[in-house]
């Protein structure tokens, strides 16, 4: 699976995003993607997680700084995000099974449910907009 290799220190929200803070439940960091847990701590998503972290593959959000478990943390929760990931313009990418990563569709595999985070603006910006249909392929 190929996943985006975002640098986390060039994570940026554009002008007039959704964001909201919180606390970090584990290490995260910037360009992860995030789900909220029943503690209302953000921990990364993952698209292959099992029945006993059920929210775990219904992220919310993207991590726009990095904190380990107890410290603060800004989500990105919809709208323009620059990266400096090498985007396919054009392209949707997901939730992947690797726990806080994005990935093309074509690279989310049987048993993984399937969570569009966003498409690509540009090589540099993605539109993010959660769609999750609850639905493991």
């Amino acid at each position: 699976m190929v996943d985006l290799a975002i640098v986390d220190n060039d994570v940026v929200a554009g002008v007039g995003t959704q964001q909201t803070r919180g606390t970090c439940g584990s290490g995260v960091s910037a360009g992860d993607v995030v789900y909220q847990g029943d503690d209302k701590k953000w921990r990364r998503a993952d698209a292959s997680s099992p029945a006993v972290a059920p929210k775990a593959n219904h992220p919310t959000g993207i991590a726009l700084n990095n904190g380990a478990n107890n410290q603060p943390l800004a989500i990105h929760l919809g709208g323009d995000l620059t990266v400096t990931a090498v985007l396919t313009p054009g392209i949707s990418y997901f939730l992947s099974p690797n726990p806080g990563k994005l990935a093309p569709r074509n690279d989310i595999n049987a048993g993984n449910f399937v969570v569009l985070v966003g498409m690509a603006k540009s090589a540099t910006v993605l539109m993010v907009d959660f769609v999750d249909p609850n639905v493991a392929i």
